[in-house]
């Protein structure tokens, strides 16, 4: 909803709507509007409070200027969406989530006792995790493979993006049967 008509309608009539209360919230604190009704019960509420009558104009201004500034933003800026930052001396290195699944899956397949392979990229303050998702062949070692992985993973990515890798988590989720050939 973002980005569709609807969703801008709800958005733009949002505004009108706080604009409109904040500023009849100032029209009443300050007694422009002799409305009988609304300043009687305006009046029971804040029994001549000077402090809340204070707070209640500051408030309105708050309400109106956010809402100024909410209906008009300014310019943005584009920034990739799904993209690690890397600041260097030169500048910033961005490098998208999808590269380092990539990265990840590679390093992976260089191991013949993986079959299949699934990564998650979780991207945090001081770098990055690596979730993998593996089927392996039967008769395999899981412990020793599983280090090996890690290693080569963790080096991998490291060494080609410059990113830190916190940890890689290895998930085995099957073995792979060997397939039997039917003698016919």
């Amino acid at each position: 909803m973002k980005d569709s008509i609807m969703g801008k309608i709800i958005y733009y009539l949002f505004l009108v709507i706080v604009l409109l209360i904040s500023i009849c919230l100032f029209v009443f604190s300050i007694g422009i509007i002799p409305f009988d009704d609304v300043n009687l019960y305006i009046g029971l509420y804040y029994k001549g409070n000077l402090v809340l009558n204070l707070i209640t104009v500051l408030v309105a201004i708050f309400l109106f200027i956010s809402s100024i500034k909410l209906m008009f933003p300014g310019k943005k800026s584009k920034t990739l969406s799904g993209a690690l930052v890397k600041n260097t001396e030169l500048g910033g290195i961005k490098v998208s989530i999808g590269t380092l699944n990539n990265l990840a899956q590679k390093a992976v397949r260089k191991f013949d006792e993986v079959k299949d392979v699934k990564s998650n990229i979780i991207s945090e303050i001081d770098g990055i995790s690596v979730q993998l998702k593996l089927m392996i062949m039967p008769d395999v070692v899981i412990p020793d493979l599983t280090k090996k992985i890690q290693d080569e993973v963790k080096e991998y990515i490291e060494t080609l993006s410059g990113i830190h890798v916190k940890e890689v988590q290895i998930f085995i989720d099957d073995l792979i049967q060997p397939q039997r050939h039917r003698v016919e």
